[in-house]
């Protein structure tokens, strides 16, 4: 029996791990929820909020290959073109993991001292960082998904009676803030985030000499659950999107390979297979969007070439459409998908455009006037004028008055000034979905949509609603919406 999944093509034991993200209904993700609407129906590219969000875009799948000789880290597009080495050098690259921005790549390599760090870099190679530095191997990084943190497994911890793997968890900046999550003589690895950032799944051998599944604490290891119990190993979590499934490699039926399985997050029931067939197949890795998965496989071994691992892409529900994704003599494997960081209206195939976006970011910062009173003109390139009137009266005694009036040209919303009212509605109320926070997001709401409609049925652009401001009065006596259709909604 494999222990530690130590591929012989490899030479060394190879930790891999897959990285999904979405986020909270919190505040935040209620604006960037609100944000993705409000974009996607209009024709004003206003600032990038795909990237850490459910369901999210299919970036760039990044894997390492024997292409040139040596493991590599590459990326290629979610349906295998414009396969592209990141890394280049002649030491060996393992285990890529994407921030969740789509950004970035944190991977382990020994390419500095001859054992294996962690490091990251920018989405096209450049911006080269050390994480760790340290006599023992680290492997296996795992972005947290608000990318502050990466969590990792070391061997430094080990001893000559025992070679330990533990897992760690450190700043996703410069690696401080070193805290170590598990504790235990048996090997724990596979570490990978939930997207809800509060556990940790990894792999452990440490209650039976088999690997399973377990799930723990983000913050301090605690809580140890295990979520898989056979006599098979079962290894390589992989958080679904929305937290509610774990994809995992097993080798628990008839023919004795590994195959992909699924199962719930929160028991580990309802544990499906999705692939059967006579070679192994390796490193589950969740589409941002959650309906795919992809995977190694070495369906192509011969008595000439050997094993010859490719990476592959199925249905998540059913494991149907296994379509090939790369195709060659190398071993191409140890994969994770990531989120496409290009414009809303992208195809989803494009590489990380961290340069399009700080592009993006500094004509939209050049050309925005920003006034401490709360009258902002917005100016763009393309000669559309915003302008917004923000006249809130908040008042202390629960009677509220809302007035907003949002100027548009050309059929464009203005949805800077939508936003923020929007943020008001929370800093002048509790943090949370209170009554009145409800309350004043309804009136913004109504005020921007109304101001939409009669923009759109206006014959003359450019025209000011000066009469559309909407009065909302908010009594904490009786809980009444006076004028604000949204409530009963």
């Amino acid at each position: 029996m494999t222990k530690g999944l130590t591929f012989p093509f490899f030479g060394k034991k190879i930790k891999t791990v897959t990285q999904t993200t979405t986020i909270p209904i919190t505040t935040v993700g209620a604006l960037l929820i609100m944000t993705i609407i409000l974009t996607g129906t209009t024709t004003t590219n206003v600032v990038n909020v795909w990237a850490g969000t459910f369901p999210g875009p299919n970036g760039q799948i990044a894997f390492v290959s024997l292409t040139d000789g040596n493991d590599e880290i590459y990326v290629m597009n979610a349906d295998g073109s414009d396969q592209t080495n990141l890394s280049n050098n002649d030491a060996d690259d393992f285990n890529p993991s994407w921030s969740p921005d789509g950004e970035r790549i944190a991977f382990a390599s020994d390419r500095d001292n001859g054992n294996f760090d962690i490091y990251i870099m920018n989405a096209d190679g450049s911006g080269l960082t050390r994480l760790t530095d340290d006599p023992a191997d680290d492997f296996n990084p795992s972005w947290s998904p608000d990318g502050e943190k990466i969590a990792f497994g070391s061997f430094r911890d080990s001893n000559e009676e025992s070679n330990n793997e533990e897992i760690y968890v450190m700043s996703a900046d410069d690696g401080s803030g070193l805290t170590r999550l598990t504790d235990d003589p048996a090997i724990d690895t596979f570490a990978n985030w939930s997207p809800d950032g509060e556990k940790i799944a990894f792999t452990s051998d440490r209650d039976n000499s088999i690997d399973e599944i377990y799930v723990m604490n983000a913050d301090d290891g605690s809580d140890v659950t295990r979520l898989t119990d056979n006599d098979a190993d079962d290894l390589a979590p992989s958080w679904s999107p929305d937290g509610e499934r774990i994809a995992f490699a097993s080798d628990r039926d008839e023919n004795a390979t590994h195959e992909i399985y699924v199962m719930n997050a929160d028991d580990g029931s309802g544990q499906t297979r999705l692939t059967n067939n006579d070679a192994d197949d390796f490193n589950p890795s969740w589409s941002p969007d959650g309906e795919k998965i992809a995977f190694s496989g070495s369906r192509d071994n011969n008595e000439e070439s050997g094993s010859n691992f490719d990476i592959f892409v199925m249905n998540a529900d059913d494991g149907s459409g296994q379509t090939r994704l790369t195709n060659n003599d190398a071993d191409d494997s140890d994969l994770d998908w990531g989120t496409n960081t290009s414009s809303p209206d992208g195809d989803g195939n494009g590489s990380s455009t961290t340069t399009s976006q700080q592009a993006s970011d500094e004509v939209i910062s050049a050309n925005t006037d920003d006034n401490t009173d709360d009258n902002t003109n917005y100016n763009t390139d393309d000669n559309t004028n915003y302008n917004t009137d923000h006249n809130t009266d908040h008042n202390t005694d629960d009677n509220t008055n809302y007035n907003t009036n949002y100027n548009t040209n050309d059929n464009n919303h203005d949805i800077l000034g939508f936003l923020i009212d929007v943020v008001e509605c929370f800093t002048i109320h509790d943090e949370e979905f209170s009554d009145d926070v409800q309350l004043c997001l309804y009136g913004v709401i109504d005020d921007y949509f109304d101001n939409v409609d009669n923009n759109l049925n206006n014959d003359n652009d450019g025209r000011d609603y000066n009469n559309l401001n909407n009065n909302n009065d908010i009594s904490s006596n009786d809980n009444n919406n006076n004028g604000t259709s949204s409530q009963e909604t």
